[in-house]
């Protein structure tokens, strides 16, 4: 048995998934299989769309992309998408910290990927989710914490009440 191995002979990795899949229970039909080939334990890659480039964005849409999935970063004109697709860093954000290579940064949103991670202030989650429609089935990820002052809504509640059609989580 190697080092990386348990008794059943299974990677530890492929273990710590199986344990968290089984601990999440809302749409786990729907999703299940998308991340991750439980029965061969390999890795699927995805075409994740992250809207909102500040350090948040940023931070989740390298991560994303170090771990080998296709990433389209939405960016505001505001926040310079030019320099940052030139550079690959953002000085204002997150100094020091280079972009992957494979990371699309964009003005527009992709409506059609298996994921999209909302990354963006909580008083902009409803202007900008009613702004970029998504395909039906795509999986809307809410990253951003707070509450929508008129509704006293949750971020993923409002990701559901202006885009349907898909399941929506929290992180």
């Amino acid at each position: 048995m190697a080092a990386h191995e348990n008794a059943t002979g299974m990677p530890w990795r492929c273990l710590r998934f199986r344990r968290l899949r089984s601990v999440v229970r809302y749409n786990a039909p729907r999703i299940e299989g998308i991340f991750f080939n439980t029965a061969t334990c390999e890795k699927t890659a995805m075409r994740i769309q992250v809207i909102g480039a500040g350090g948040w964005g940023l931070a989740l849409a390298r991560l994303l992309a170090l771990n080998d999935n296709t990433v389209a970063l939405w960016c505001r004109d505001e926040d310079n998408p030019d320099l940052l697709r030139e550079s690959r860093e953002s000085k204002t954000f997150l100094p020091g910290v280079l972009l992957p290579g494979g990371i699309e940064i964009r003005r527009d949103v992709i409506p059609d990927v298996d994921i999209a991670v909302f990354a963006v202030p909580s008083h902009a989650m409803r202007a900008v989710a009613a702004r970029y429609p998504l395909a039906p089935g795509v999986i809307r990820v809410s990253v951003a914490k707070g509450i929508e002052n008129e509704s006293l809504l949750r971020m993923s509640e409002v990701l559901a009440d202006v885009n349907p059609g898909g399941p929506v989580v929290a992180l």
